[in-house]
């Protein structure tokens, strides 16, 4: 298959803008009108495009179309890129610190349980001798006499 190459025309405009909400990227208000254009192969086509707020029937729009004729989306702005990119970046960052995160959590949570547990044997051999358990019998309260 191979791919469609995309065509920069000039569409004369047939009808006064109109507001286009359902297409119009978040917090911006999109203009569409109708239009009509000749695509690479010389043929008519008509359809209806994205304009300024100030088109006026017979005025020139600049379109991207396919070699069919067919409207194609316009390009990603550079804005648009850096956008994305700054997004990718942040959810990339993102995704590393709660993995390194969850990594010292896991580590810290082995080194206490480790230290704990040698915490316990040492005091397991440490406090007979520290308080004197060890010199007592079973059943005497004190040290036998020897």
């Amino acid at each position: 298959m191979t791919a469609a190459r995309l065509h920069r025309v000039d569409a004369i405009v047939l009808t006064p803008a109109r507001r286009a909400t359902a297409t119009a990227a978040v917090g911006r208000t999109g203009y569409q009108a109708k239009a009509a254009w000749t695509d690479p192969a010389g043929q008519q086509d008509t359809g209806t495009v994205d304009v300024t707020r100030h088109a006026l029937p017979g005025s020139t729009v600049s379109i991207r179309v396919t070699d069919a004729g067919r409207l194609a989306a316009p390009p990603a702005s550079a804005a648009d890129l850096v956008g994305d990119a700054a997004c990718f970046g942040l959810l990339t960052l993102g995704c590393l610190s709660v993995l390194v995160a969850s990594g010292l959590g896991l580590r810290l949570h082995f080194l206490a349980r480790t230290a704990a547990r040698g915490w316990q044997d040492s005091w397991a051999r440490t406090e007979p001798v520290w308080t004197g358990r060890s010199l007592r019998g079973p059943g005497t309260h004190g040290p036998q006499p020897g």
